[in-house]
């Protein structure tokens, strides 16, 4: 019926790829959904004076926290294995918090009207979810079978620098949003004009500051540890794992995109087919582009160290918010295809979803191999001498001019039709600059190992020698 949670990875063992559990992708299901009820919320906002900042506490007030149980939920499988009757049914509590909460990611309109109950019942499901969460992490911390000396260790800074700061502020959030939905429904006048922010944007502005603080303690705890002390501080992830589950979960989030461009209802115009077409063609190089990116999973930023590792966690954060709002901006589109002359479309086109998507992939690439690999590739060495290497130097200063013009791309053109044929003409040339910088890499590599083998049997000066084999 119960048996104990035991340390699934080792420190200095081989790794060993576990199978992906089925639980794990059904759980991903439940965040297609949630990237679908925070686009609407997106997409709902006219984005003008005092409703910004109103839409962006309330989008980060409930990405972050299904952000952050979907974070642990996996760290934990990665770092435990526990298959039983106990730990099943707390994954099925888990699955019915995620999925009230998700439920209640309601358009703006409805979410920010306290007597809808839409934030206390998505504060409450948080709350819940990170008890059964601290639950498994007492339960670990007592009972787990392992390095007792690191699991004790983990789970208590989880507890100082994750777990009670969230708690503090999820049981804040819930206290309020319960005591303003019972007020509201006696005082609360939606047509009253409400100012850029109020007590009733509190809850979601203490689940925001839980993202946040939750995110600099957490960075603080892994950079701050002393080399020395990290094996007795941390338990070790099964990496390979971490990789499936960090793809999973960007594929659901590029899948909710080409859902919002398959789910919508026809129209015979032209811009309607452009539109379309140049969608499903950017959605398509957009996963491309991640995926030649992490080709090589031997050399994944997640291996390399603890800073690359956190700057590609840190990544993935930023290419969820892009990639969300990058999805719902179709529907946007669509939406001026449908009704012409929708002046909340402007607004939201100003907002560079895909700039930041295809910034994040760059970013992305440059955590794989590092800093100083990445810069290296901008130079060649021939006959001893280090030169620009000016094939991948243009390829790149062509990436930045890509970048520049997508960011500035609603200055040019307001036409949905426009928008997304330029979308696709940006994602696929930089999808063509990479190609071709990898065809000049390979080659200079080659001529690395060629110049070495040629001076194979010159004679060094002075000794009469041979150099060393190249090999």
């Amino acid at each position: 019926m119960v048996l104990t949670s035991s340390q699934r990875q080792r420190w200095f063992d081989d790794l060993v790829l576990p199978q992906i559990d089925a639980g794990d992708v059904f759980f991903d299901i439940f965040y297609g959904g949630g990237a679908n009820n925070l686009g609407a919320l997106l997409g709902s906002s006219t984005f003008g004076e005092g409703e910004a900042l109103r839409c962006f506490i309330h989008f980060f007030g409930s990405l972050g926290p299904l952000w952050i149980t979907w974070e642990v939920q996996a760290f934990y499988e990665s770092r435990y294995l526990a298959y039983d009757y106990f730990h099943n049914l707390v994954s099925i509590i888990r699955y019915l918090c995620i999925g009230f909460a998700i439920f209640n990611i309601a358009p703006l309109q409805l979410y920010t009207d306290p007597r809808t109950g839409n934030v206390m019942v998505f504060t409450l499901a948080m709350l819940v979810e990170l008890v059964l969460s601290m639950g498994l992490a007492l339960e670990v911390y007592f009972r787990g079978v392992g390095d007792r000396i690191s699991i004790m260790n983990h789970t208590r800074d989880d507890f100082k620098f994750r777990d009670g700061a969230s708690f503090v502020l999820y049981a804040a959030a819930f206290i309020v949003s319960a005591v303003q939905c019972v007020q509201a429904r006696q005082s609360f006048d939606q047509q009253k004009d409400r100012s850029i922010w109020d007590l009733y944007d509190l809850p979601m502005t203490l689940n925001a500051s839980a993202y946040l603080v939750r995110f600099i303690l957490s960075s603080v705890r892994i950079l701050c540890t002393d080399k020395r002390e990290f094996r007795d501080s941390f338990v070790p992830t099964n990496i390979d794992y971490l990789i499936d589950r960090y793809e999973g979960f960007i594929m659901v989030l590029m899948g909710v995109g080409v859902a919002s461009l398959l789910n919508v209802d026809k129209n015979e115009s032209s811009e309607f087919y452009v539109t379309e077409i140049c969608g499903l063609l950017t959605m398509i190089f957009l996963h491309v582009l991640k995926m030649d990116s992490e080709s090589d999973s031997s050399k994944h930023a997640l291996r390399r160290g603890r800073i690359p590792a956190a700057m590609y966690s840190f990544l993935v954060h930023i290419l969820t918010i892009s990639l969300i709002g990058f999805g719902v901006s179709y529907v946007v589109f669509f939406d001026e295809i449908f009704q012409p002359a929708n002046t909340d479309y402007l607004d939201f086109a100003r907002f560079p979803f895909l700039t930041v998507t295809i910034i994040s992939l760059e970013f992305m690439r440059v955590t794989h191999c590092g800093l100083k690999e990445a810069f290296d590739r901008l130079f060649q060495t021939s006959a001893g001498k280090r030169k620009l290497n000016w094939p991948v130097v243009i390829g790149t200063l062509l990436r930045v001019g890509i970048i520049l013009f997508c960011l500035t791309l609603y200055t040019w053109t307001n036409d949905p039709e426009t928008l997304a044929a330029c979308g696709f003409a940006a994602v696929f040339s930089v999808f063509l600059t990479h190609l071709l910088n990898t065809a000049f890499i390979e080659k200079t590599k080659m001529t690395l190992v060629e110049d070495k083998c040629s001076r194979k049997h010159r004679p060094a000066m002075g000794n009469g020698r041979s150099e060393e084999d190249c090999t």
